[in-house]
Formats: structure tokens, C-alpha cells, sequence
């Protein structure tokens, strides 16, 4: 009578395998039989009613080992406490409404809330449901050596701006890829955009929606580097704040195009974090009356490693000699004074 919970921002395939890995990890072993309901991302139901497994399903369970089996359509008394324990959740776990910053961090959350909820007695055995589901364990499988990768692989052909569609919605490549086939790998949080030997060009959050855009600028920074004049006729350079826009404005062409190399390096691997950073940068090195470019760089490093910084200890070979501590005698300075004064 125990349950364990995962959110998600959709309700695709990809979310529903991930919540069910994550399940299995975290109680270290897999039931050997599960009960569904005909859910699309499981089963496609034929036009003679009969059931389909979906590819991608069909190999999690076989990865797993577990045993299909799927309640009856419309036959919610066949899982009334599946239905019962929806309600459940909803007001114990999402009463008030869940505010966070990090949705992986908040899944972690839930499934300890899960585990704390199981110490309360089942309705009906006496004991606790933690006790149940331990004694229950013996009879599962334990986890695969190998873990499964919950994503769905796909191609995509780039526009001529080297953009990708998917699910009707926006994601950039490089402009290099332009009117190039690429492999698009799909979590349930990311989309991933590869070239044909599979090297990562480009990582975007995955996008719960329609007919939107996400665009990561590195790529693209390069090119405008080559003509940087025509930037501020971008969207990319109408999105930056006014601060590195009116610097790049009344830099020279040479020193457009240093900024815009050093912008690529600071916003390489994250726009948003980076951009934060870089702003933090040409605000705290232009209040100190400085502006060359390379102040700027060094500055964002040094904003950007904060508590970062390690010392590590110098370990020296055994034929480097030993040197002794030296200890200065500041006593022969009385010698300057008329009398004998202490060292400060």
C-alpha cells in the first residue's frame, strides 16, 4: 500500500521510463510483475482492440525483466487503490503547492517523502508498509549490471540558419551544419543535438510546449565574430544587456571582434549562467575605470571560480635537500636607536 512519486513536466514516454528507472534505483531491485493501464507511451491499442507493446517499452521491460500486464479499458475498479492512492499523494505531498528551484533535486526529495510515508502501519496487516515492501523485496530481481538509457534517438535535417524542428518546436545547431542531417538524442529534460559520428554539438533543455525556440549562441558567436558589424541586427545582440551592448558599440572593428571571441568563451557550455557572469564582469571591471577586454576575461574567471580555488600541496622528490627553516634576527636594528625599543 506504499507508493513513491516523480513530477515531470509531460507525460511522454521518455518522463514515464525515467520515473519508473528512478524507482527501481532507488529501492534497488524490480518488481517482477507490473500492472498498467493502456497509457500510449506503453501499448498502442489496435483497431480489434488487440494490444501493441511500444518499442522502446517493450525493451525496458525486457532490460529489466519484469511482466507485463495491463488492466482492462475503462475498468478503474480493477486498480481502485492505484486510484484512491492518486488522491493521496495530491494531499499529502502537493498541499500546499511545491515550490522549488531544481526539479531532479525535488524528485530526490520525493522519494524519501515516499519512504517516510511507508513507516506509518498498513490499514489491514498490522505492520509497517516499510517492513512489508522489505519482505516483499526477496521476491524481486535485482537491478541489471547495466543501466538503461532512457532516450529516443531521431535525425533531423538543419534549415539554412542550422536549426532543428522538433515537436513542432526550435532548437539550434551550429550555423556550420546548415542544410545538414543531424541526430537528435531525447531525454525527458533534454534534446540533445549530434552530428553523424555522434559528438555532442549542442545540449538544450528539453522544451514542454508550442512553437517555441531555444537557442544556445556559442556556435553562432564565431560567425558574427567574422563580420561583426552586422551583430546588431541579430536577435542575439538585441538580447544582450545594455551594458556589453554599448561596449561592443563603440569598440573598433578589431576590438568588436575580440569581444565577441571572448563573449564565446564565457557563455561556452551555459548562455544563461554565463551571460550572468560576464555582465558581473564588465560592470565590476568598468566601475574600476578599466575596459580593455582581457581585464574583463579575467575578472568573469574570477567571478566565475568563487570558491573554487584549490591550494594543492606541493609534494617534493626525495633528492630535493631539505632546506631549514630560516628565522631573521631583527635585534641587530637596536644597534640604529640610542636604547633597546621591542620589535613590533
Amino acid at each position: 500500500n506504499g507508493c513513491y512519486t516523480q513530477v515531470f513536466k509531460g507525460e511522454n514516454q521518455e518522463c514515464f521510463l525515467e520515473g519508473m528507472k528512478r524507482i527501481f534505483e532507488h529501492i534497488k531491485c524490480v518488481p517482477y510483475k507490473i500492472w498498467f493501464d493502456n497509457l500510449s507511451a506503453a501499448v498502442i491499442i489496435g483497431k480489434n482492440r488487440e494490444r501493441n507493446l511500444v518499442e522502446q517499452f517493450e525493451r525496458f521491460a525486457l532490460h529489466y525483466g519484469f511482466e507485463i500486464n495491463f488492466c482492462n479499458p475503462n475498468s478503474g475498479h480493477e486498480k481502485g487503490n492505484v486510484e484512491n492512492k492518486v488522491g493521496y499523494v495530491r494531499r499529502n505531498m502537493f498541499v500546499p503547492i511545491p515550490q522549488f528551484d531544481n526539479i531532479d533535486e525535488y524528485n530526490r526529495e520525493l522519494l524519501k517523502l515516499g519512504d517516510l510515508d511507508m513507516q506509518r502501519p498498513h490499514y489491514k496487516k498490522g505492520e509497517t508498509i516499510a517492513k512489508l515492501l522489505e519482505e516483499e523485496k526477496r521476491f524481486m530481481f535485482k537491478l541489471p549490471e547495466k543501466e538503461f538509457e532512457v532516450c529516443r534517438i531521431k535525425t533531423a535535417i538543419a534549415d539554412k540558419y542550422g536549426k532543428v524542428e522538433f515537436e513542432t518546436n526550435i532548437y539550434s545547431t551550429s550555423p556550420a551544419y546548415s542544410g545538414e542531417e543531424v541526430i537528435l538524442k531525447i531525454t525527458a529534460d533534454k534534446v540533445i543535438v549530434m552530428n553523424k559520428q555522434f559528438k555532442k554539438l549542442v545540449i538544450h533543455d528539453r522544451i514542454y510546449g508550442k512553437n517555441k525556440e531555444s537557442m544556445k549562441w556559442h556556435p553562432y558567436l564565431e560567425v558574427m565574430a567574422k563580420r561583426p558589424n552586422a551583430i546588431k541586427y541579430t536577435r542575439f545582440f538585441n538580447e544582450l544587456p545594455d551594458i556589453w551592448k554599448n561596449y561592443i558599440d563603440s569598440q573598433d572593428i578589431e576590438g568588436k571582434k575580440r569581444s565577441l571571441k571572448a563573449l564565446m568563451k564565457m557563455i561556452e557550455g551555459d548562455n544563461t549562467e554565463g551571460l550572468i557572469n560576464a555582465t558581473k564582469a564588465i560592470g565590476e571591471t568598468l566601475n574600476n575605470g578599466v575596459s580593455d577586454i582581457d581585464s574583463i576575461i579575467a575578472t568573469y574567471y574570477r567571478i566565475k571560480n568563487v570558491g573554487n580555488a584549490a591550494i594543492n600541496e606541493i609534494n617534493l622528490k626525495d633528492n630535493v635537500p631539505k632546506v631549514k627553516e630560516y628565522k631573521p634576527d631583527i635585534s641587530v636594528y637596536d644597534s640604529l636607536y640610542k636604547k633597546e625599543v621591542s620589535a613590533i
